[in-house]
C-alpha cells in the first residue's frame, strides 16, 4: 500500500495547468477564435504535463538505479527488480498526467458529472487490473501498479470523452493556432493545489506532536469529514465554468450560488454533528468515542469550506487566482501560528478550530469581499455604458 500510494505525493504533478484548461474551454463555445485559443491552451498544457510526466519518471529511475527505494520508504526490496516495482507503480500515473486535461475539458465544457463519474471507475480499473495481476500470479510487490494503473484508465477515457464532446480530433496539428501561456493562471493554482494539503498535514502535525488527547479520536473524525468535503468540493466545481463562461451575467449567479452553499454547509454541519458518533461507534467497533468539541470542530469546518466554495469558484481569472494563492499562504501561517498557541492548552478540537479560523479570515471573508467588489464594478460599469 506503501508504495501504491507514492503517486498520491506529488498531488500538484499537474503544475496548475488545469486551470489554464477550464477557464479556455468554459469560453470557448462564443467564438471560432476563443475556440482557437482553447485547443492551443489544451496543446500547450499537454505539453507541460508531458514534461513534468517525464521528470517524474527520470526521478524514479535515478533512485531505483541507485538502489535507494529500500532506504526511502524503509520497506525491504531485494536488489534487482524490485528495486524497479515503485518505479513502475509511478509510470501509469505519469502516464496518465498529459492526458489529465481531459477531465479539466470535461468541467470547463460543464459537464462535471460526466467527469465525476469517471474518477469513479478509477477504482474499479484498479480492481480490474490487481486482480488479473494475482492470476499471473507475479510479486506481490508489483500489485502496487493497480491505483496508478487505474488513474490512466479513466485519464485516457476522460480524455477520449472530452476531446469528443468538443469534436476536437485526439491528435490535432497546431498549425495556425495561436500563441498561449499558461502562467498566469498555472502559477498561483501550483501554489493553491500545495497549500490545501498542507494545511491538512499541518492539522495532523500539531495534532500528533502537541495534542494531549487521544490521537484516535482526531483521526476517526477526520475520515468521516473528508468524504462529506469531497462531495462539497466537488460538486461546487460545476460553478466554475458558469462563472467563467460570462462574469458580467454571474452576478445572480454567484448570490443564488452563495445561498444555496451556504445552506449545504449548514445540514453538513448538523448532518455531521448528529451521525458522525453513530458513524464513529460502527467504524470502530464502539472502541473510540469522539468527543462533542471535536465533532462541532469538523462539522464547523465543513461550514466554513461549503460557504467558501463560490467565491473560490468565481475568482478563477488570473489577477483573482494570484490573489486566491496570496490568502491561500496567509491562511496556512494563520493555521501554524494559532495551533502552535491553543493545541498545548485546549488539545486536539483547537487544531481544527485554528483551521476554522484561518480558512474563514483569510479565504472566506477576502473571497466574499472581492466577489462582491468584481460585482459592484460591473454594476457601475453597466450603468455608465447606459447614460
Amino acid at each position: 500500500m506503501l508504495i501504491a500510494s507514492l503517486f498520491m505525493l506529488v498531488p500538484f504533478a499537474d503544475l496548475g495547468v488545469g486551470a489554464s484548461v477550464v477557464n479556455a474551454v468554459a469560453v470557448s463555445s462564443r467564438s471560432d477564435a476563443e475556440m482557437r485559443v482553447a485547443r492551443a491552451v489544451v496543446r500547450k498544457a499537454m505539453k507541460v504535463l508531458s514534461l513534468s510526466a517525464l521528470s517524474l519518471l527520470a526521478v524514479g529511475g535515478a533512485v531505483s538505479l541507485g538502489g535507494l527505494w529500500s532506504r526511502l520508504l524503509n520497506v525491504p526490496l531485494t536488489p534487482g527488480f524490485q528495486q524497479w516495482i515503485p518505479t513502475l507503480a509511478i509510470l501509469p500515473f505519469a502516464l496518465a498526467l498529459p492526458l489529465s486535461v481531459g477531465n479539466r475539458i470535461l468541467i470547463g465544457a460543464g459537464a462535471n458529472h460526466t467527469a465525476t463519474v469517471i474518477g469513479v471507475l478509477g477504482p474499479v480499473g484498479s480492481l480490474a487490473v490487481t486482480a488479473i495481476l494475482i492470476q499471473a500470479d507475479v510479486d506481490p510487490l508489483v500489485y502496487s501498479v493497480g491505483p496508478s494503473t487505474g488513474v490512466l484508465i479513466s485519464s485516457a477515457l476522460a480524455y477520449f470523452l472530452g476531446t469528443k464532446r468538443l469534436n476536437w480530433p485526439l491528435w490535432e496539428r497546431g498549425f495556425g493556432l495561436p500563441r498561449v501561456t499558461l502562467r498566469g493562471a498555472a502559477v498561483p493554482m501550483f501554489i493553491i493545489s500545495i497549500a490545501v494539503p498542507l494545511g491538512v498535514q499541518l492539522q495532523r502535525y500539531f495534532v500528533s506532536n502537541l495534542a494531549s488527547s487521544d490521537l484516535a479520536q482526531y483521526a476517526l473524525a477526520a475520515q468521516l469529514y473528508f468524504p462529506c468535503y469531497s462531495v462539497i468540493s466537488n460538486g461546487s466545481i460545476s460553478l466554475w465554468p458558469i462563472f467563467a463562461s460570462d462574469r458580467r451575467a454571474a452576478a445572480e449567479a454567484w448570490t443564488k450560488a452563495f445561498g444555496l452553499m451556504a445552506s449545504i454547509g449548514i445540514l453538513a454541519f448538523a448532518g455531521y454533528v448528529l451521525f458522525a458518533p453513530l458513524l464513529a461507534n460502527v467504524v470502530s467497533g464502539g472502541k473510540i468515542h469522539v468527543g462533542t468539541g471535536l465533532l462541532v470542530a469538523f462539522g464547523a469546518l465543513l461550514l466554513v469550506m461549503a460557504a467558501h466554495q463560490p467565491a473560490g469558484m468565481f475568482l478563477t481569472w488570473d489577477a483573482a487566482l494570484r490573489i486566491q494563492a496570496l490568502c491561500s499562504v496567509f491562511a496556512l501561517a494563520l493555521i501554524a501560528c494559532i495551533s502552535l498557541v491553543t493545541v498545548p492548552v485546549f488539545g486536539t478540537p483547537s487544531a481544527v478550530w485554528a483551521t476554522v479560523i484561518g480558512v474563514g479570515l483569510a479565504q472566506l471573508v477576502p473571497g466574499i469581499a472581492l466577489v462582491l467588489r468584481h460585482i459592484r464594478k460591473d454594476a457601475r460599469r453597466e450603468i455608465s455604458h447606459s447614460l
